[in-house]
C-alpha cells in the first residue's frame, strides 16, 4: 500500500464528503487544491482571449488594407504598361493598334515586334479581362478595369504623362494613350 504522512492523509479525509467520493457527484478532484478558487483563472482566461481576437481582428484589417494597396499599386502599374505599348506602336506606326493581337505580334514592319509580351492580368479582378477604351474611329487607345471596388487613393494621380483623376470605382481609371503634339 501507499505510504502516505498522516497528517496529510487527515486533512484528505476533511475536504471528502461522506460516502464514495468516486459517485458523489458533489465532489471534484480540484476541491483537494484549496477551497478559497472561485472561478478567477476562468474569468482571467476569457478576458485574455478577447484581447488576442481583439489583436488578430486589428492585425487581419490591416492585413486586408495592405493588400488593397498592393493590388492598387499593380493596377497602376499594368495601366502604365499598356499604356507604353501603344505609345510604342503610335510611334511606329502614326496610329492607334487595332486590338490586343497587334500589341503582342506586330508584323507591319515584316519583323516581327512585340509591344507588349502577354496581356496583362488586372490586380482587381485576377485575370486578364481589361475593358478596352477605343475612340471615335474605334481604334484601341486604352483599358480600364472592370472592378467597381472603391479606390483607396482618393488625390489625382500622375504617372508619367498619365493623369488619373479622383473616381468612385476603379472601373473609371481610363489608362489611355494621347500623343503629345509635335513642337513647331
Amino acid at each position: 500500500m501507499f505510504k502516505v504522512a498522516q497528517g496529510t492523509m487527515v486533512k484528505m479525509a476533511r475536504r471528502m464528503p461522506a460516502g464514495n467520493p468516486m459517485t458523489s457527484m458533489r465532489w471534484h478532484p480540484a476541491q483537494l487544491a484549496t477551497d478559497t478558487q472561485h472561478g478567477y483563472a476562468v474569468v482571467l482566461m476569457l478576458m485574455l482571449v478577447a484581447v488576442f481576437g481583439l489583436a488578430l481582428a486589428a492585425v487581419g484589417e490591416t492585413n486586408a488594407l495592405t493588400s488593397a494597396r498592393r493590388r492598387e499599386a499593380a493596377l497602376l502599374l499594368a495601366g502604365q504598361d499598356v499604356v507604353a505599348a501603344i505609345r510604342s506602336y503610335h510611334s511606329l506606326h502614326g496610329r492607334y493598334p487595332a486590338n490586343w493581337n497587334v500589341l503582342l505580334e506586330d508584323r507591319a514592319t515584316g519583323l516581327l515586334k512585340r509591344h507588349l509580351r502577354r496581356i496583362p492580368r488586372d490586380p482587381m479582378t485576377g485575370q486578364a479581362d481589361w475593358l478596352q477604351v477605343q475612340d471615335a474611329a474605334g481604334d484601341f487607345i486604352g483599358v480600364r478595369s472592370r472592378s467597381v471596388a472603391h479606390p483607396i487613393k482618393s488625390t489625382p494621380i500622375t504617372i508619367g504623362t498619365l493623369t488619373l483623376p479622383p473616381v468612385e470605382s476603379y472601373d473609371q481609371w481610363h489608362f489611355i494613350f494621347t500623343p503629345v503634339p509635335a513642337r513647331q
